[in-house]
């Protein structure tokens, strides 16, 4: 065990500790909270700009910034104003330990999901390889390396993602964490792309189609 298999266990235990304080419920509505506040701020962001911000500030991006801003902050706090009653609702005496008893449940997926972004994002960075000591000594790592495969292999298949540039920077992520993978059983240069990775939203294979498509422009 070294310091990355301790700042997994770390991650973990906060998001796990603090899941089960504030309950399933408050975590699941913060989450929806969040996600209509993310909508509203990527569907009106353009009318906001052009109506207000483009004249308040003279740099184009940031005004389109402080314009996804405003609408990201606004709509995440009325959310959080209409969902009080509901969390209300359900917090009952009856469903509280329950509650608690599930968050802990949740908690712990998120921080291995968190894990497994912060691998990916490590990896993409710093791109090391499987004979580095933080790597091959770690005993979770491979276990997180799954997880970030699983949430690779589903970021490829978004429909936002089906673009010619994001599937290439797929590619890209995929060759790294081939390069990275920690299994002591995939050290021996096993393909993860070809084992199921970047394919297009039709389950064709994107690279013919990305390398047609190059061809024919």
């Amino acid at each position: 065990m070294n310091w990355v298999d301790i700042a997994i266990i770390f991650v973990i235990a906060v998001t796990s500790l603090y899941s089960f304080m504030w309950g399933f419920i408050r975590q699941l509505l913060l989450i929806v909270c969040f996600g209509v506040g993310l909508y509203v701020a990527l569907t009106y962001n353009g009318w906001v700009y052009e109506q207000f911000t483009k004249a308040w500030v003279d740099s184009e991006t940031i005004a389109k910034i402080v314009a996804g801003g405003l609408l990201f902050v606004g709509a995440f706090i009325l959310a959080s104003i209409l969902t009080i009653p509901l969390f209300r609702l359900v917090r009952s005496r009856i469903f509280r330990f329950l509650d608690h008893l599930t968050g802990l449940f949740f908690g712990f997926a998120l921080g291995v999901a968190i894990a497994g972004i912060a691998w990916i994002a490590a990896v993409l960075t710093w791109e090391p390889k499987v004979t580095h000591p933080n790597v091959s000594d770690s005993r979770l790592l491979p276990y997180v390396h799954v997880v970030s495969l699983s949430i690779l292999s589903a970021a490829e298949r978004a429909p936002f993602t089906q673009d010619d540039e994001l599937q290439l920077r797929i590619l890209d992520a995929w060759e790294s964490m081939r390069n990275a993978d920690p299994r002591p059983k995939q050290r021996s240069g096993v393909d993860l792309q070809a084992k199921g990775g970047l394919r297009s939203a039709d389950d064709s294979d994107a690279i013919g189609t990305l390398i047609s498509s190059t061809g024919n422009e």
